[in-house]
C-alpha cells in the first residue's frame, strides 16, 4: 500500500513547473511538500491540468479514509469503476514510502527519472476534489518489503494513455509496468 509519499522540488524541474502551474491557477491554495502524508493538499495532474487535491477518500458510513484502489479489482468496484472512465489522475512523486513486517519504513525512488506518476482515481469533493493511489501486486524490488506498491507509469505515453483514454487505462490495470526504483530506509 501507498500511504505516504515525498514531493520534492528542489531541483527537479518537472516537480517546481507542476506547483507554479497550480500556485499560478489557485494562488491563496498551500500545497504539501515534502513528505505527503493521508488528508493533506497535494499536487495532483488531471486530463485539464495540474490540481490541489486531497489524499484519501471518504467512504459513506465508515471512519478513516481510503487511501488507494487495488489494480486488481478497480474496474469491478462500485466506487472506483466509474472514475475510472472519468476521473482518472496522476500523483507526483519523487519517491513512496512502503513499510516492512516488522514496522520499518523504506523509501522507494526512482534510478533513471527524477519524478515518479502514479496512477490514482479522483471524486470531486469540497473544498478539493479526492484522491486515491492505484496500488499492483509489488515486483521484485518492493516485494522484500512490502506486497503492493503503487501502478507507476513511467513513459510520457503510458501517462497520457492513463489520462486521456479510457479503454487504454483499463489495460494498464493489467499490465504492471517496472520502473528501476532504488531501496533505502527511512532516515530518522
Amino acid at each position: 500500500m501507498c500511504t505516504s509519499y515525498r514531493l520534492l522540488a528542489e531541483n527537479n524541474d518537472e516537480l517546481s513547473a507542476i506547483l507554479r502551474q497550480i500556485h499560478a491557477d489557485y494562488p491563496d491554495v498551500a500545497v504539501t511538500t515534502g513528505r505527503v502524508a493521508p488528508s493533506q493538499t497535494a499536487a495532483v495532474l488531471t486530463a485539464r491540468g495540474a490540481r490541489p487535491m486531497t489524499f484519501g477518500m471518504h467512504l459513506p458510513g465508515k471512519k478513516g479514509l481510503l487511501l488507494n484502489a487495488r489494480s486488481e479489482r478497480a474496474d469491478q468496484s462500485p466506487l472506483f469503476a466509474p472514475l475510472l472512465h472519468s476521473s482518472r489522475c496522476l500523483v507526483p512523486a519523487s519517491d513512496f514510502y512502503e513499510w516492512s513486517a516488522t514496522k520499518e519504513a523504506y523509501l522507494f525512488e526512482p534510478k533513471q527519472e527524477r519524478t515518479l506518476y502514479m496512477a490514482g482515481l479522483y471524486v470531486e469533493d469540497q473544498p478539493f476534489p479526492r484522491f486515491v493511489i492505484i496500488t499492483r501486486e509489488a515486483d521484485e524490488q518492493v516485494a522484500p518489503v512490502h506486497g503492493r506498491m503503487p501502478l507507476l507509469l513511467a513513459s510520457p505515453e503510458l501517462r497520457h494513455a492513463w489520462l486521456h483514454a479510457p479503454q487504454l487505462a483499463l489495460a494498464l490495470l493489467r499490465s504492471q509496468p517496472d520502473v528501476p526504483l532504488g531501496r533505502r530506509p527511512e532516515q530518522k
